[in-house]
């Protein structure tokens, strides 16, 4: 266990909040939802010892595709459960390498089919997932209003449970309109329905400078009865099955890096929004835990003591 001070970031008060994003295109959601308005105040976190098992630090020549045995495009632009905006392509002026070590997602104002806008979602689904793990990126995010940068996990079981009983963690998003924050999120049921009503609980935290300044590493560390999300090694919210006793966070999940455009959570562009518009992702990498693949000798015990986080509202809304 490991107690930290806050040297680069602040949990936003409670009452800032923004209304919560949806399932991020994941699946149209529920007519009616819960919501956990905060998740549960301090953490405790353990930074164990961690081995790269999967890892993809985007080498290869620009304008080529992400490395296609581990990415695929997903394409389409109906809305995406959300009333997006973007249509999502495979074109490499919408997703690709820069040659310089970076994937670069792209979103631009030009007309595809019936939509406004093009972008790119990438995923690992029938290349990868995993059960429990540190899931990590370093990215540079976006500016500007309607724009919607995400790193995510979805349960692999989405496509016979639905969701969200597949259980869903955004790993990071943030509302381009106000790059200066970003939050984490899990996505689970509140009851088992049918249908499932979704209950999400979010934290939002200040990046200074904004997160499309600058490259930032956006991680959770998920064990078996722990999860932790972390801001440049720094932990900010911890969802364990005390706090969530319907858990689904518990079999493998995929990861997902896209860009959306407009949609229920950051609303439509306007005036001021400059496209094209970008994210940048300098690397992508998991990692088990030192002793077993999973939840090893160094995993979270009830016992611990909790970290406050060293801010003045690390602690708070218990």
């Amino acid at each position: 266990m490991k107690t930290l001070r806050w040297p680069s970031a602040r949990l936003l008060p409670l009452a800032f909040l923004p209304p919560l994003a949806l399932a991020l295109g994941a699946c149209t959601p529920p007519p009616e939802t819960g919501r956990i308005e905060d998740p549960y105040g301090s953490v405790v976190w353990h930074p164990g010892n961690w081995t790269v098992v999967w890892s993809d630090e985007f080498d290869g020549a620009a304008d080529a595709p992400p490395d296609p045995t581990k990415w695929s495009y997903e394409t389409g632009g109906w809305g995406w459960g959300n009333k997006e905006l973007q249509n999502y392509t495979d074109s490499p002026t919408n997703g690709a390498l820069d040659g310089n070590g970076h994937l670069v997602i792209t979103a631009r104002a030009e007309m595809s089919g019936t939509n406004a806008y093009t972008s790119a979602r990438l995923t690992t689904k029938g290349h990868f997932s995993r059960t429990y793990g540190r899931f990590e990126a370093r990215m540079r995010l976006a500016t500007g209003a309607g724009l919607w940068p995400a790193f995510w996990i979805m349960g692999d079981d989405i496509d016979t449970v639905g969701w969200p009983s597949c259980g869903e963690m955004d790993i990071v998003e943030e509302s381009g309109s106000n790059p200066a924050a970003v939050a984490g999120s899990v996505h689970g049921p509140v009851g088992k329905g049918p249908p499932a009503l979704d209950a999400p609980a979010s934290r939002w935290l200040e990046v200074p400078g904004g997160s499309d300044a600058d490259f930032h590493v956006y991680a959770v560390e998920w064990d078996a009865d722990n999860i932790v999300f972390l801001l440049d090694e720094v932990p900010y919210m911890q969802i364990t099955p005390a706090r969530r006793p319907l858990w689904v966070w518990d079999h493998p999940f995929f990861m997902i890096v896209n860009l959306a455009v407009g949609g229920l959570f950051p609303g439509p562009p306007n005036a001021t929004t400059v496209f094209p518009a970008t994210i940048t992702v300098d690397y992508v990498r998991v990692s088990a835990r030192a002793g077993d693949g999973g939840a090893g000798d160094d995993a979270p015990s009830d016992d611990a003591e909790p970290s406050d986080g060293g801010g003045p509202d690390a602690g708070a809304g218990d």
